[in-house]
């Protein structure tokens, strides 16, 4: 996990000036070190998280023959790309001693398309081919790492966080459009962010620069592929243990429910990390049943003012739900730079009532859930809907909307923010495209979620430690100041206009929209300078 930035067009002192600075923004991302290069047309900029291969060899910008690279991000499955791989002329000097440098062998000798399609991991990368002046942006297949860009009359830039991109300019206009999906996800949807102008490339994206044509075109590279499977329970532990590929302790979110469990209940773990809730009880059960050291979080420490003010300034974006990983993952840093967590279960094994896979109609309870549908009309959200197989598809249409521009981004920044990798086993493409081939009847042959309770039972937990009512991943106890700063935030917010509701609103989307207002205030002081 790092920050990333770079710059392709004519270079001067104020581009070289401005990768410093990108890169003095993001030293949070990588207090371990930081590098430059440039090239012709071409700069780019690392600062380094080192989890794989600790020495200076590990340190970027990464080179070869006529290949340069800066990424942030995990290759899981960088030995078994190693063993495709051999020695000889063509792959230079490279040492190939950590998942960076496989990658690059890799994209070398069968090219970049080949070497992301081969890769198992959470990425955004830039990849310079100084032999035929492209520049190539990725993001992963669901958008677990972010990357933004902004063009110009003087060229292309690129960065890790839309906070290092906003010194391009003395002021910035506010994206309606964006605005609006804030208020409707409590984060940002889609390629357009808060400042109008600058863009995100999304999930399974690839953002291709040519240098001669100063034009660039986005394509998907990435489309979730039907995976039959003997045996789904076999898979997930694959892909839990695959996540621990590092040279550092890792510590694994136990929050107490289902999914966290079963990735706790896997072998290695350095801590097991728990936010104060009421399900504490249930993660004390799965710590002692594993033998692991559980480490509590508490709210009652912090203030939410401080956490959504580190947030926003470090990231750039508001945000409605970052107290919940910053919390616990400032608890979870002070025991290593990676922990594991177990989202995109929920999105992918039926976890709530809304996902229905029968319905070829876009369901109105998910609509609801997710867009707060008694604020704001459905017309507008239904371009949000995704397809698997030719069908709708209510798991997928969550992915990559809720899991993409929430939970993924929401868990970055607040993990980033004390410098902490977060990694997301469910969300291997393996597990995601079987857990979408799989019926709905066989996952909820009994209720939601059977499959992975039944793991669980397998594991030796009892059906009533098992079927116990749903509790999610929320803030059960909240900073003694959130009330207070939630309640000015909301009078700030509709007497300012920035937020218009309906006389009539349910108490959850209420609920949901007071928190997002107190995001968007934080982050509208302390950027109110570029406006």
């Amino acid at each position: 996990m790092c920050g990333i930035a770079g710059f392709v067009g004519d270079i001067s002192h104020k581009q070289k000036d401005w990768l410093s600075n990108a890169l003095d923004i993001m030293h949070h991302r990588g207090p371990d070190g930081n590098g430059k290069f440039e090239y012709n047309n071409v700069m780019l900029g690392h600062t380094r998280l080192s989890i794989i291969d600790l020495s200076a060899k590990g340190n970027q910008p990464m080179h070869n023959k006529h290949l340069s690279i800066v990424m942030n991000g995990e290759i899981y499955n960088y030995k078994e790309l190693l063993s495709y791989l051999y020695a000889d002329d063509d792959l230079g000097s490279i040492n190939t001693g950590n998942d960076c440098h496989t990658f690059l062998a890799y994209a070398h000798k069968y090219g970049v398309n080949q070497a992301m399609q081969s890769s198992n991991g959470m990425w955004a990368f830039a990849l310079y081919n100084r032999s035929e002046n492209i520049v190539t942006l990725s993001v992963d297949r669901f958008g677990q790492k972010p990357l933004f860009y902004y063009e110009d009359e003087n060229g292309f830039y690129f960065a890790s966080v839309p906070s290092a991109l906003y010194p391009l300019k003395e002021t910035w206009k506010v994206d309606s459009n964006a605005l609006e999906t804030y208020w409707q996800l409590g984060a940002i949807i889609g390629p357009d962010r808060i400042f109008k102008g600058i863009k995100k490339l999304c999930a399974g994206e690839k953002l291709t620069y040519n240098i001669k044509t100063k034009q660039y075109k986005i394509e998907r590279w990435y489309e979730p592929k039907e995976r039959q499977v003997t045996d789904i329970r076999e898979l997930i532990f694959d892909a839990i243990n695959l996540v621990k590929v590092a040279d550092v302790p890792v510590n694994v979110f136990l929050s107490g429910g289902i999914d966290s469990t079963i990735v706790a209940s896997q072998q290695g773990w350095n801590k097991a990390i728990h936010l104060s809730s009421i399900e504490e009880e249930y993660a004390k059960d799965a710590a002692d049943k594993f033998g692991l050291d559980l480490q509590i979080a508490n709210p009652a420490l912090y203030s939410m003012d401080y956490i959504l003010t580190d947030i926003v300034t470090k990231s750039g974006e508001p945000t409605m739900a970052g107290a919940i990983p910053y919390m616990t993952s400032q608890v979870a840093r002070q025991y290593g730079k990676v922990s594991v967590i177990a989202n995109g279960a929920d999105e992918l094994f039926f976890g709530y009532d809304r996902l229905r896979d029968d319905n070829n109609e876009f369901s109105v309870n998910q609509n609801n859930h997710m867009f707060r549908g008694s604020a704001f009309a459905h017309s507008k959200l239904n371009k949000y809907r995704h397809k698997f197989n030719g069908k709708w598809s209510s798991r997928l249409t969550d992915l990559m909307t809720f899991v993409q521009f929430d939970i993924n981004a929401t868990l970055d920044y607040a993990s980033m923010a004390h410098g902490l990798e977060m990694r997301s086993p469910f969300l291997d493409h393996r597990v995601v495209e079987a857990a979408l081939t799989i019926p709905e009847s066989k996952h909820r042959q009994n209720g939601n979620k059977t499959i992975l309770k039944n793991i669980l039972l397998n594991l030796g937990f009892t059906e009533s430690w098992v079927n116990r009512p749903k509790v999610g991943f929320s803030l059960h106890y909240s900073p003694s100041d959130t009330d207070l700063l939630k309640q000015s935030a909301w009078k700030w917010a509709i007497d300012n206009k920035f937020l218009q509701i309906p006389k009539s609103i349910s108490a959850r989307d209420e609920q949901y929209l007071k928190a997002s207002a107190m995001g968007f205030f934080i982050w509208f002081h302390q950027h109110y300078k570029y406006l």
